[in-house]
């Protein structure tokens, strides 16, 4: 029996070996990337992610140390955002850094913006001019990647330091590069949207301290218009007073609760509604033995714009109520419900079991200035207003959220 034979089997080998090689370069990249994409996603702020990615660097490219510096904007150093590796007597050593450093070697690279790719330090020029600051890490092998941000400005520096030196094919230029400008894009995105939100938070407590001024405008207005009307001897000119009030009353607080609330898109409805006909219960001295008032309200937010109008709204119809739908100390109840319907409309119902309204009464031509008021702010969110006066009063109002 014959076998087949190699007479060298040494290029083969090498081939192997070669294989071997590529694909543990190619899993490093991958990790490498994996590991970056993983820290934009799950990281809360620019130090975590720079821990994360210092921390995965150092484990995936089999380094000892590693520092990653950020440019502070407040005074142009470079700040210390993660390290990996560092005993805590070295960390303290790691200050703020200026580009007028001479000793770092970080600072090197960000004042002249090319790398440092040192696989043995004891024969890489840099130990001439930085031997003591060297000596601290007690490296012997040392890469430094400046990260350049969209507009090639340098936004900071990744080191890492080995305690031997290491084979690094000088090819592995081009994987760190990728790997700091790939870094250097998710950093400055993560810069842009803490900016944002910061800006948005700014933006936030101002419209906050808006709403608070407007609510506390209002409630000055309203107090004048109360002394105005305790110069007033007229019962019916006092009655117009109160009313006025309570408008100026039920508009404070839209602004009030906006001022309050942590999102100001919108208020909930259901805590609008329910405190101002409770404070309008308050306003006219109701007892709860005499009208009762009943709540039925789902959770619904809607914006300042539709949000006012429906508190005007509800202050005419339950002020109405009060005035004239129990004379004579007349016992009875006053509903208030709020749902969203199926096809998405907010409907609003108030209603009594009153006297109810005479067989005359027809709402376009309404006398009540309250009514009057009604049907406008009805139209002005574009809503619908349907009215029955047989048993009680019942008013349904049907507007889009």
């Amino acid at each position: 029996m014959e076998y087949d034979s190699f007479e060298n089997p040494a290029p083969m080998c090498e081939e192997i070996a070669q294989m071997v090689t590529t694909e543990n370069l190619l899993q490093r990249e991958r990790k490498a990337y994996a590991l970056i994409a993983e820290a934009a996603v799950y990281a809360k702020d620019i130090p975590d992610l720079c821990r994360m990615v210092i921390a995965g660097l150092v484990e995936i490219l089999k380094f000892d140390l590693g520092v990653i510096r950020l440019k502070n904007g407040k005074d142009h150093s470079f700040m210390v955002m993660a390290s990996a590796g560092i005993s805590e007597g070295l960390r303290g050593k790691l200050q703020p850094a200026y580009l007028g450093d001479s000793e770092s070697v970080s600072m090197l690279v960000l004042r002249t913006g090319k790398p440092i790719f040192a696989p043995d330090i004891d024969t890489n020029k840099i130990k001439q001019t930085h031997t003591a600051r060297l000596a601290e890490f007690g490296g012997k092998a040392f890469i430094a990647w400046p990260l350049h941000d969209s507009s090639q400005k340098i936004m900071g520096v990744v080191t890492l330091i080995a305690y031997s030196p290491k084979k690094i094919p000088d090819k592995d230029r081009t994987f760190f590069k990728t790997i700091a400008d790939v870094f250097a894009l998710v950093v400055e995105h993560k810069i842009d949207s803490e900016n944002i939100k910061k800006s948005l938070k700014e933006k936030e407590l101002l419209l906050k301290e808006i709403h608070h001024r407007v609510k506390n405008n209002m409630q000055v207005i309203s107090s004048l218009v109360s002394l105005q009307a305790g110069r007033v001897e007229d019962q019916d000119h006092k009655n117009l007073f109160n009313e006025i009030m309570d408008r100026i009353r039920s508009m404070a607080l839209v602004h009030e609760q906006l001022y309050r609330t942590r999102d100001l898109s919108g208020i909930n409805l259901k805590d609008y509604i329910t405190q101002l006909s409770r404070r309008l219960m308050r306003s006219y001295d109701i007892k709860p033995d005499k009208i009762e008032l009943k709540i039925d309200a789902d959770d619904l937010y809607i914006g300042i714009d539709k949000a006012v109008p429906c508190g005007l709204i509800t202050n005419e119809l339950i002020s109405n109520a009060l005035k004239y739908a129990f004379p004579d100390d007349m016992k009875g109840r006053i509903s208030v419900k709020l749902r969203k319907d199926d096809n998405g409309k907010i409907l609003l119902n108030i209603n009594d079991n009153g006297i109810g309204l005479s067989k005359e009464f027809n709402l376009q031509n309404a006398d009540s200035l309250g009514l009057e008021l009604v049907i406008m702010l009805v139209e002005q969110i574009d809503g619908s207003l349907d009215v029955t006066g047989d048993k009680g009063t019942d008013f349904m109002i049907s507007f889009s959220a």
